[in-house]
């Protein structure tokens, strides 16, 4: 999407808006902020702001009542507590000078990536992920917040280079900014109040109906795998309980009796790719530094080879259905478990129904009781799991019936997810153009 400073500024069909430009401009004198409008002055932000750094240290305990905030703990505009209930108490506070963010500071991240923005309701502390930005008294919190956060790109842009991307306090304090007069701030940040809500309230309908999607898609398949095709069909029951009545001719196995584990260390020298499990997507390609492949060397000897029609098994996070058939050739953890399939099953049948919501459910039950720490499916539990074989014509009927039917719900997914991705490009490029003063929004209260 364009942001040029002639161009309308537009949003989905469905809410379609056109903003105005200032009637006057000027040279701002720095290249990424170009013209801004007359009457905003040029300030570096440790000109209108006090900048907080964070000690280094982590408290070594916990108990108090100031809350120790990390970046798990963001989502929205404010920030008021710790979601892992993680803080500090004063004694602890003065023994290690940790700095206090007061309420109104703008906390800002300064490492990886830059420009995550939330004021601060009631002081707390941060690790050294933010920097605290405070307000004087010619800029309020809520244009900081919006400014901070609309200007993301600039600020990853001046930490790129480095091992690890970090901005340090002289950074923020020299960064060149456009403010606007104190009264306009307020308009900006109540405009994009007003439009971030509206389209957040969008994305989050658009979201909705994708989980509705994704229901109705795991219902089909689950029906499929456990019921058959035919509504008429013979049932009988199953004797397991979890799975109640199945179609008759229909076989309940143990898992052990279908599948046979195998181990092939990657040893021969040869480079391959890196498989990994994906909870939705099954097995896929693990990405390392934008490159698929990783090269064989001492660390990696162990790792496994995995073909094709192999069901792959991470033991460690089954109960989030990271189990799967692959379909690719490559290597993986050698704390993951690879079996081939028996003959007498399609592979693309048993990928379906040990992804289903009724199998998933059932992985929970070989997790009660353990530990916190240890939530690793034994493999001798994992073979008692009871799996529903159809005859394997019957199989193909499934896995082409449900191929055929759920292609619609992930045709509706893939556009749905790329009209979400529109509307928060939107969104960033509205907050920049509103702070940098390329759109002029005076008088858009009387418009809303």
């Amino acid at each position: 999407m364009s942001t040029g400073a002639d161009e309308a500024f537009t949003i989905d069909p469905a809410t379609v808006r056109e903003w105005k430009r200032y009637p006057e401009y000027k040279d701002s004198g720095v290249e990424w902020l170009g013209e801004v409008p007359v009457g905003w002055s040029k300030q570096k932000l440790g000109w209108v702001a006090d900048l907080i750094v964070p000690q280094r240290d982590k408290p070594p305990i916990f108990g108090g009542n100031i809350p120790w905030i990390r970046i798990e703990d963001f989502k929205g505009k404010y920030i008021s507590d710790s979601k892992s209930g993680q803080r500090v108490s004063p004694e602890t506070i003065k023994n290690m000078n940790l700095k206090v963010h007061p309420a109104g500071t703008v906390l800002c991240s300064c490492s990886c990536n830059m420009g995550i923005t939330a004021i601060v309701e009631r002081p707390l502390i941060s690790n050294q992920t933010f920097i605290g930005i405070f307000p004087r008294k010619n800029i309020s919190s809520e244009f900081l917040y919006y400014l901070m956060g609309g200007i993301s790109d600039q600020l990853q842009a001046l930490g790129s280079g480095a091992i690890q991307q970090y901005l340090s306090r002289e950074n923020f304090y020299n960064l060149k900014l456009a403010i606007p007069p104190l009264p306009e701030q307020h308009t900006i940040a109540a405009f994009l109040d007003r439009e971030t809500a509206r389209i957040d309230a969008l994305i989050e309908k658009k979201r909705r109906f994708i989980e509705l999607l994704e229901e109705k898609r795991q219902a089909l398949i689950s029906h499929a795998v456990t019921k058959g095709l035919d509504p008429d069909a013979e049932m009988k029951d199953s004797g397991v309980e979890w799975i109640g009545e199945v179609p008759v001719g229909w076989e309940i196995k143990k898992i052990h009796r279908i599948v046979k584990r195998v181990i092939n260390k990657n040893d021969d020298g040869s480079e391959r790719p890196m498989l990994s499990l994906s909870s939705t997507k099954g097995i896929v390609y693990k990405i390392y530094e934008d490159e698929s492949l990783i090269r064989p060397h001492d660390e990696c000897l162990t790792y496994q080879i995995v073909k094709p029609n192999q069901l792959v098994v991470n033991p460690m996070w089954i109960i989030n259905s990271s189990i799967g058939v692959s379909k690719l050739t490559g290597i993986v953890s050698p704390a993951y478990r690879v079996y081939d399939i028996n003959k007498s099953l399609l592979p693309e049948y048993l990928h379906l129904l040990v992804k289903s919501p009724l199998y998933i459910s059932q992985y929970w039950r070989y997790i009660r009781g353990l530990k916190t720490y240890d939530r690793s499916v034994r493999e001798i539990d994992f073979y008692q799991i009871e799996c529903l074989i159809p005859l394997y014509d019957e199989q193909k009927m499934i896995v082409e019936y449900i191929q055929s039917n759920t292609s619609q719900y992930d045709s509706l997914v893939i556009k749905t997810n790329q009209q979400i991705e529109k509307l928060q490009e939107f969104r960033t490029a509205l907050i920049s153009a509103a702070v940098t003063g390329k759109i002029d929004v005076r008088g858009e209260e009387e418009a809303a």
